[in-house]
């Protein structure tokens, strides 16, 4: 599926974002009847730049076939607090949206940055589409 493998590609894309910087510049991958497009957004605040990448996703036209909007976020599993990548993604076609995540361990001193297990289903979310 053509959706999956742009949420496949924003994990990838932002963990060697992790890796170069303290932070995750939220963006978008853009599907669309072309190709796949990336958009990011620098804001003062992660409030902000989702405000804004969410309000995007929710003003494309008809070319716009489906989205991936990731983000850094921190989760929590049995007590342990994990960094995530987060995606939020979604379809015109669909009138939900769905979330995944991407734990892992940031670099520290001499060891890279690591992946924790695989990329996981998080729930539905909202579909920014239908906004």
């Amino acid at each position: 599926d053509q959706l999956m493998e742009v949420i496949i590609s924003a994990v990838e894309e932002s963990l060697l974002q992790r890796k170069t910087q303290d932070d995750i510049v939220p963006f978008v991958l853009m599907l669309t009847k072309e190709g796949v497009v990336l958009q990011r957004f620098d804001k003062a605040s992660i409030s902000e730049a989702l405000t804004s990448a969410r309000t995007a996703i929710n003003a494309t036209d008809e070319n716009a076939l489906g989205y991936a909007l990731a983000y850094d976020s921190q989760i929590e599993n049995k007590g342990d607090t994990y960094d995530a990548v987060m995606i939020e993604a979604g379809t015109r076609a669909q009138a939900k949206g769905w979330r995944f995540i991407q734990r892992y361990r940031p670099s520290i001193g001499t060891q890279p940055l690591q992946k924790i297990g695989s990329l996981a289903y998080f729930g539905d979310a909202i579909c920014y589409f239908n906004q």
